[in-house]
């Protein structure tokens, strides 16, 4: 490389390479749609995840068959660093309808394989299932909706601003 060479000399080259000209206002741009795609999105899924829950709260209720549950077996949950039990993911086995199912048991405690419980599942979905006491006490809830609506309105309110700002600097913007 000489100090005459201009493909080598140029501010813009660091070993050898191009540096790209960064435009602010583009990549400005492109976060605020990033952040306004993210909220819309994660509102839009956790509206659908709210209406999916209360959606087989309904369904166990107005639903809800008692079968006999026998346990087959549990594995310990471990959380935080793994040091911390965070409760046991447990099998059962149960015959619905002439159909036998092997299942996860709600409620995430302990049981020794062999112990019959009487548990809840829903007649047109014998994949869901609760305990006696949760299909008694769950309610549907409508706060389920709270976090996706503060999440709609933030994008909303952050898609109004950009656009209220883009109208402002048209106007200001020289002919």
């Amino acid at each position: 490389m000489t100090a005459a060479d201009p493909a080598h000399s140029s501010p813009q080259r660091i070993r050898g390479v191009s540096t790209a000209d960064v435009n602010p206002q583009l990549v400005l741009r492109i976060v605020v749609v990033l952040i306004i795609l993210g909220l819309a999105i994660s509102s839009v899924a956790l509206f659908v995840a709210g209406a999916h829950k209360n959606g087989q709260i309904e369904d166990l209720k107005a639903n809800g068959v008692q079968v006999q549950v026998t346990a087959t077996g549990c594995l310990g949950l471990l959380g935080g660093s793994g040091s911390n039990a965070a409760g046991y993911d447990c099998k059962g086995v149960f015959t619905f309808d002439g159909h036998h199912y092997v299942d996860k048991l709600p409620g995430g405690q302990f049981q020794r394989p062999g112990a019959r419980l009487n548990e809840v599942i829903a007649r047109d979905d014998p994949g869901l299932m609760g305990t006696l006491h949760s299909v008694a006490t769950e309610r549907t809830s409508g706060t389920v909706y709270v976090v996706p609506s503060v999440l709609a309105l933030a994008a909303l309110a952050l898609l109004g601003l950009v656009a209220a700002l883009a109208r402002r600097s048209k106007a200001t913007a020289p002919n």
